[in-house]
């Protein structure tokens, strides 16, 4: 038997999260833009280069959950996002 219908849950709630961010960045590229007076095409630049970064990430994402389990990488992932965008907040002043 498969873990897949307990981690079903978890595997669409993360992927959903994990939308969102990309989504949430890629919005406030203008933004980022003129709050920290940086030309748009340099902010697109490092963008990008945060995507190619995901890919390496998600072997390591895997190590993780295998270490602490899902639910212990769910919820650490969880908790830098939520530092992340803190510390976007607390760079626009």
């Amino acid at each position: 038997m498969t873990a897949f219908p307990d981690l079903a849950p978890a595997a669409s709630a993360s992927a959903f999260g994990f939308g969102m961010v990309i989504a949430v960045l890629g919005s406030i590229k203008e933004n980022l833009s003129e709050i920290l007076g940086i030309p748009k095409d340099r902010i697109a630049r490092w963008l990008s280069a945060t995507h190619v970064l995901l890919i390496p990430l998600i072997f390591l994402a895997g190590l993780a959950a295998d270490m602490w389990g899902a639910r212990g990488t769910l919820v650490a992932g969880a908790l830098l996002a939520g530092l992340g965008f803190f510390g976007l907040a607390l760079a626009r002043e």
